[in-house]
């Protein structure tokens, strides 16, 4: 591994597609501490801190990027209760619909959790597409 993390050699690839955004951004935070923490010679106390800033807006930017998403699911929970779900699913790829069902798992999950109900099942009928095939 390189003294220097800025290098970029031998620094292995993060693989990051199965996190949310959230995680993405708090998972990158981490690693800055990281490299904060190894940086421990005089010469780069500049640079320390500075990880340090960037690592700590990283988090916010994460808190907002969750916020985001619940509002998100808020919606998607909004159109299932009060919309025709199969009509308006059956307009998107299923791609989207997964996303969009997605959300409404997350949503209803919440609201469970909120309630104190342990039901942490989807809504039934949430994914039409894939009883119908």
């Amino acid at each position: 591994m390189p003294q220097n993390p800025a290098d970029g050699e031998g620094i292995a690839p993060v693989v990051l597609s199965e996190r949310s955004t959230e995680g993405k951004i708090r998972y990158a935070s981490r690693k800055l501490i990281e490299i904060h923490d190894d940086l421990i010679d005089t010469a780069s106390r500049d640079h320390r801190g500075a990880l340090l800033g960037v690592a700590l807006h990283l988090d916010l930017v994460a808190d907002t990027a969750k916020a985001q998403q619940a509002l998100s699911d808020e919606a998607w929970g909004t159109v299932w209760l009060h919309s025709k779900w199969q009509y308006i699913t059956s307009q998107m790829t299923t791609a989207e619909r997964e996303l969009a069902a997605d959300a409404v798992a997350r949503w209803s999950a919440a609201l469970n959790a909120h309630d104190g109900e342990p039901t942490t099942g989807e809504p039934e009928g949430l994914r039409w597409w894939r009883e119908a095939v």
